[in-house]
């Protein structure tokens, strides 16, 4: 993704990155997915703030400051502020493994999030999955498995807002169950993040 460059301005602004992400990705998507936020990329937002006083000359013959007979001298100051609007830019990609398997055999499964933006990072991000209808919990793999966290792991067995508590499924859980797993930390420009859970054919 390429940076958007602010126009000149004559005298040399000073320039912010900003940006922010909140982004709740569905681990049930196979495959890498954008998420955009809503405003974008490249937005200049100007903001300019202007201060005004009064002054008195200080020309002998027009008035001399401490003179009350002086007459009021207007001033005026401005200055612009300009924000680039730079968001990250999440890709998630889920496989799982093996692809074929008898009944009663495990399948594991891994969801890795990417963020590809080279200039801001990416914070609150949260990883949403559902186990699927035939397939039971085993259990989540080891969180050495789980890297580029650290990670929160809640569990909920409606999926809304208020259900969600930490911990992991009961042993054999089906579905309907949901999954979530949150980051701790911002995901940083070109970073990745994983996380893995083991399911059981019935």
């Amino acid at each position: 993704m390429n940076r958007a460059a602010a126009p000149s301005f004559g005298a040399s602004p000073r320039r912010v990155i900003a940006g922010a992400l909140a982004i709740a990705v569905l681990g049930t998507v196979i495959g890498p997915r954008p998420a955009a936020a809503t405003t974008a990329d490249g937005t200049i937002i100007t903001n300019l703030v202007c201060a005004t006083l009064n002054s008195v000359s200080m020309v002998p013959g027009v008035g001399w400051a401490g003179d009350p007979t002086s007459d009021p001298i207007p001033w005026s100051q401005c200055a612009t502020m300009y924000v680039i609007v730079q968001s990250p830019n999440i890709l998630l990609q889920k496989i799982c493994n093996p692809t074929t398997s008898a009944a009663g055999g495990t399948v594991t499964c891994t969801m890795c999030v990417s963020n590809i933006n080279p200039y801001m990072g990416a914070f609150n991000v949260k990883i949403t999955d559902k186990i699927p209808a035939n397939m039971g919990w085993i259990g989540a793999r080891p969180n050495a498995e789980d890297w580029g966290g650290p990670w929160t792991y809640e569990v909920s067995a409606t999926g809304a807002p208020a259900s969600w508590f930490a911990g992991d499924p009961p042993a054999g859980q089906v579905t309907p169950y949901y999954l979530r797993w949150t980051r701790g930390t911002t995901l940083a420009p070109g970073a990745s993040a994983c996380v893995s859970f083991t399911l059981s054919i019935l």
